[in-house]
């Protein structure tokens, strides 16, 4: 939640007939083949389209639902997803992007520095979530390593909390004072 995604579209009428208004209807679908059954994230209204392979374009801004579970899904657009223009093919009305779009928070430590004064460690670090979703609550952990790999072996040294942190590149930065 709290991040958007720009849907671009071109609907054809490729009939013999005017179409008279109908409705395009956006999902995050985990398939391609029923994506209604996924998440629902917007719809635009079409007034009509002439026959004779008419076009209607469109760039549609729509919110990431706050419901909408970690994962990748495609982006799925049904045409005349009311069933409101009686068509001759009524089975090519579904297209999905052909990649899938990662939904969910992503944590990564953008800065780490420690510096020893006395007895203490003083590390000062930066949380960003690069990912489209807030991330709810976690702790960043410091430990103490013989190498720059995480292993088994290193020690614990202390840890800070966090409530969350937004999406879409939000950061957060702290110093923790670690006694040795």
């Amino acid at each position: 939640s709290g991040t958007n995604i720009l849907v671009s579209d071109t609907e054809i009428n490729s009939g013999n007939d005017n179409a008279g208004q109908f409705e395009v209807s956006f999902y995050f679908s985990s398939n391609t083949t029923n994506p209604s059954t996924g998440t629902f994230i917007g719809s635009r209204n079409i007034s009509g389209l002439a026959a004779g392979s008419a076009t209607n374009s469109a760039s549609t801004t729509f919110a990431v639902p706050a419901s909408i579970a970690t994962g990748d899904y495609y982006v799925c657009g049904i045409t005349d997803s009311g069933g409101a223009v009686p068509e001759t093919i009524e089975t090519n009305n579904i297209k999905c992007t052909s990649n899938k779009l990662s939904i969910g928070p992503d944590l990564k430590t953008l800065s780490l520095s420690v510096t020893r004064s006395g007895g203490n460690f003083i590390l000062t670090d930066t949380q960003q979530n690069t990912g489209s979703v807030a991330a709810g609550p976690f702790d960043v952990s410091y430990y103490l390593s013989l190498d720059t790999t995480f292993g088994a072996g290193d020690v614990l040294l202390g840890s800070r909390s966090l409530a969350g942190l937004a999406g879409a590149s939000a950061t957060n930065s702290a110093t923790t004072i670690i006694k040795v």
